[in-house]
């Protein structure tokens, strides 16, 4: 279980010798609304090309806003 921050994840990747994310199975994204609309959809979309497409992503938001939703509808390997 890796526990980390977009920025932090993509550090980890970049700069950790030996640090792979290849046996994810799943991604668990909280705050799922907040990350779309902070300018964090560019970290999340480096993210989501270094891992497994063969994977569940979960997403939680306590909010339905139109990007998440439309991020939901478009990838069927989401789950809310």
């Amino acid at each position: 279980m890796q526990v980390r921050t977009p920025g932090r994840l993509l550090d980890h990747l970049s700069n950790t010798k030996g640090f792979s994310l290849l046996m994810l199975k799943y991604l668990v994204i909280d705050e799922a609304d907040r990350l779309l609309n902070m300018d964090f959809e560019k970290a999340i979309d480096d993210i989501l090309k270094a891992i497994p497409r063969e994977r569940k992503t979960y997403l939680f938001s306590a909010t339905m806003t139109k990007k998440l939703f439309m991020t939901m509808v478009t990838d069927n390997d989401i789950i809310f």
